[in-house]
């Protein structure tokens, strides 16, 4: 499979506008319990159907296991765990727009973030495709938080997406779409920062756009393609950087925060080594997350781009 055909942004949305609306209707029927039940046999029907989904998720568990993070050789069972996985996360993203409020979540440094939104002083939060990246934003809804920016590349979850505007408006009012990271973006951007505002976005997938820079930086391994945007749109808006993930621990999500830099600046003399340095401590934070949840990193597609023969189970 070449590059064109494996990015990301060529995997179209696998689900029915009448699937989502079932599981609309199911939650107002019967509750989140029928929502979850029959997410078992959705789950089922998507790894039996999704072929490069099982691939990408053995290669990924296989790489998992190299690196001491999976207890042994994958086979179609542990993918299917990952599968299953990634579709009650959905379930779990519909619920925190339904009623985050009332989900067990832990958020150790509530606190401080709340201080960081009240300071005026905006930030950017990074993030990747990992755990639940909807329940941060849904609970400041819920609390009545304003400015909780979502920065996406593309609408190619859109039907998902159509749904989460119709049971929560909230979900649509600080929705930030863009083609790629650069100057134009960064002005547009700018203003949100200077109210005091909150800008989210995931940096572990390369941009939807053919001129979208990306670096390869050592992952779980080998080398994989991690987009520059989110660190060059940190250098040009100078504002406090953090990393973020919300991910299922038991019964309850946790939110993690770190700081990542007060500002990211990006030296004239060394810019992309500033820039591969930067990448290469914000893949090591992911790889620590998906070493910590295996089971909650949810990219289903050849992540690093080399189409790696899998070991005989």
């Amino acid at each position: 499979m070449n590059g064109e055909e494996a990015h990301w942004t060529k995997i179209q949305e696998r689900g029915t506008a009448f699937g989502l609306r079932c599981a609309l209707w199911t939650y107002r029927l019967l509750g989140a319990w029928a929502l979850r039940f029959i997410t078992e046999f959705i789950a089922a029907y998507f790894f039996l159907t999704g072929r490069e989904a099982r691939r990408a998720s053995r290669r990924y568990l296989q790489r998992l296991h190299e690196r001491g993070g999976w207890p042994r050789r994958p086979g179609p069972w542990d993918s299917y765990r990952h599968v299953r996985t990634f579709a009650m996360s959905y379930v779990d993203r519909f619920l925190a727009w339904m009623d985050a409020s009332g989900q067990p979540v832990e958020f150790p440094a509530e606190a401080a973030f709340l201080d960081r939104l009240r300071s005026g002083t905006g930030a950017l939060f990074i993030s990747a495709h990992v755990g639940n990246l909807d329940m941060l934003r849904g609970l400041g809804a819920a609390r009545g938080l304003k400015g909780l920016n979502a920065v996406m590349y593309s609408e190619h979850v859109v039907r998902f997406q159509d749904l989460l505007k119709e049971i929560n408006p909230a979900y649509n009012l600080d929705l930030i779409h863009i083609v790629d990271v650069g100057p134009d973006t960064a002005m547009a951007l700018e203003e949100r920062i200077a109210q005091g505002e909150a800008l989210f976005i995931v940096g572990d997938r390369s941009p939807a756009s053919a001129n979208g820079r990306t670096l390869r930086v050592p992952f779980l391994g080998s080398e994989a393609e991690f987009p520059i945007g989110p660190l060059f749109l940190a250098h040009l808006l100078q504002c406090p950087v953090y990393l973020f993930f919300c991910v299922r621990e038991g019964k309850r999500y946790r939110i993690h925060l770190e700081p990542f830099a007060d500002r990211f600046a990006l030296p004239r003399g060394n810019r992309d080594e500033a820039l591969r340095e930067g990448l290469v401590r914000y893949a090591a934070a992911v790889e620590a997350r998906c070493l910590a949840t295996p089971l909650q990193w949810f990219n289903f597609y050849d992540f690093w781009g080399d189409d790696a023969p899998l070991k005989p189970e």
